[in-house]
């Protein structure tokens, strides 16, 4: 691959492993006079003999998406999409089977174990930290590490935002602060670029609802933000986090009832 953004995708091939090569451009770094953001990809061969690659795709907002392209060869070239243009939409596979529709999964009670396939762990996650079996029909997360920093927290549970172009995409989670400890912060967030976050904090040993805005790396020009708002809680509270694709906004909610 070539470049970070604007991005490209090339080639290389040679009759010996040691060389010498020869290098095709695949997918241009501007296409159409606008940047490409598709790049980085492996090839692969259908059992019908088709071929195609799975690239990745910068969307903004939403991260780095999956991209579905058909390869022709040509002289011996994989000739990506449409001679170089990726598609926009395409006539998927053939396979040589009928695969099972399955609708993706969003909602979990944290009934069964190990954890659905919607779920990934921001880093490995402390096993001895977190659990599903200690209060059955919760997810449990302790504080195994002091960090400085969201983007160093290890038991962070993450999942994909859904890309729709119009809607917002939306999380809600139900939290238990009640055995939360001095320091301690739990809640949900974005985590893009900048990331932001709402989350129930103990300071000085009350409950406070945070909100932060903050960078995943240091940059000169971004200074954080950081509002908080003590507010009077038992036990549950619900966080909610929108974000759109079509203005590269998100917005928080929390309630104390899950009506208002």
């Amino acid at each position: 691959t070539y470049g970070g953004w604007p991005s490209g995708q090339v080639a290389f091939r040679s009759k010996n492993i040691f060389g010498p090569y020869e290098e095709k451009v695949l997918v241009e770094k501007t296409i159409n006079n606008n940047p490409n953001t598709i790049h980085q990809g492996a090839l692969i061969e259908t059992p019908t003999g088709e071929w195609w690659t799975i690239m990745q795709q910068d969307v903004g907002c939403l991260g780095r998406f999956p991209n579905l392209q058909p390869v022709k060869w040509t002289d011996d070239w994989p000739i990506v999409g449409n001679k170089g243009v990726p598609y926009e939409t395409t006539t998927k596979p053939q396979t040589g089977f009928t695969a099972k529709r399955i609708p993706l999964s969003t909602n979990d009670n944290f009934r069964s174990y190990p954890l659905g396939m919607q779920w990934e762990w921001n880093h490995n996650p402390d096993d001895a930290a977190w659990s599903v079996f200690e209060r059955p029909g919760w997810l449990r997360l302790r504080t195994s590490t002091t960090v400085s920093r969201l983007t160093q927290a290890r038991n962070m549970l993450t999942q994909r935002i859904f890309a729709f172009d119009n809607t917002a995409s939306m999380g809600t989670i139900r939290l238990d602060a009640s055995n939360l400890q001095e320091g301690d912060y739990a809640g949900i967030c974005i985590f893009q670029d900048p990331y932001s976050m709402l989350a129930v904090r103990v300071k000085d040993g009350q409950k406070q609802l945070v909100w932060r805005q903050d960078t995943l790396r240091v940059h000169d020009s971004f200074t954080p933000t950081e509002k908080s708002e003590t507010i009077d809680i038992e036990d549950v509270i619900y966080l909610r986090a929108t974000i759109s694709y079509s203005t590269s906004k998100t917005q928080f909610y929390y309630s104390l009832d899950n009506v208002t």
